[in-house]
């Protein structure tokens, strides 16, 4: 007899027992409930909660060990393409294709602003400094003008354009060192040009 076994009996042994070998965890239910491809996942860092964005122009915050839906937040006029919380998990940001970025209380779901100086395409990336006081966001160069632009959290007001060269294709995420960022009074923009 061969000691080699086949894909199917190890798929069925994990499907059974698990890689750890104790029993498995249930498989759960798909979680269903956006009208249009989901664009946007965020999870709590104790995993108890879930976000949803989507191009139906919703978030939907989930309850993980129930799956179900605790809220849905409404408020972009375009699809909702990416999310971030800040780190100590009060506020929800979300960007989208209507290029807006809000601002949500976490734990109720409440608009609490929408920022201004936004960007000129779909809001695809975001992140927020370790001391949630600055909140960057990315923009498409398909769709828009492949910006980074930083934001004063507690303070929004329009400053001067910082020209950086760089290559003009699509902000995929956004990276950042926070001991490096001196925060200012005014939103920056980095602008990337070919």
């Amino acid at each position: 007899m061969s000691a080699e076994r086949s894909s199917d009996e190890r798929g069925e042994e994990e499907e059974e027992g698990g890689r750890g070998g104790g029993a498995a965890e249930p498989i759960p239910e798909v979680m269903r409930a956006h009208t249009d491809k989901v664009q946007a996942l965020l999870l709590s860092r104790d995993g108890g909660t879930l976000w949803s964005a989507a191009a139906d122009k919703t978030i939907i915050q989930w309850d993980v060990k129930t799956l179900t839906i605790v809220r849905t937040l409404k408020g972009h006029t375009g699809g909702v393409k990416s999310l971030v919380l800040s780190p100590d998990e009060t506020t929800l940001y979300s960007g989208g294709a209507d290029k807006g970025i809000r601002a949500w209380e976490a734990s109720s779901g409440l608009w609490l602003r929408t920022f201004v100086g936004g960007h000129s395409g779909f809001v695809t990336a975001m992140a927020v400094s370790a001391d949630g006081r600055l909140l960057f966001t990315g923009c498409e160069a398909t769709y828009g003008d492949g910006s980074v632009k930083v934001h004063i959290t507690v303070l929004v007001q329009h400053g001067p354009h910082v020209p950086l060269r760089g290559p003009r294709e699509r902000t995929g995420r956004v990276a950042f060192e926070s001991s490096s960022i001196s925060p200012q009074p005014f939103v920056h923009v980095l602008r990337f040009h070919g």
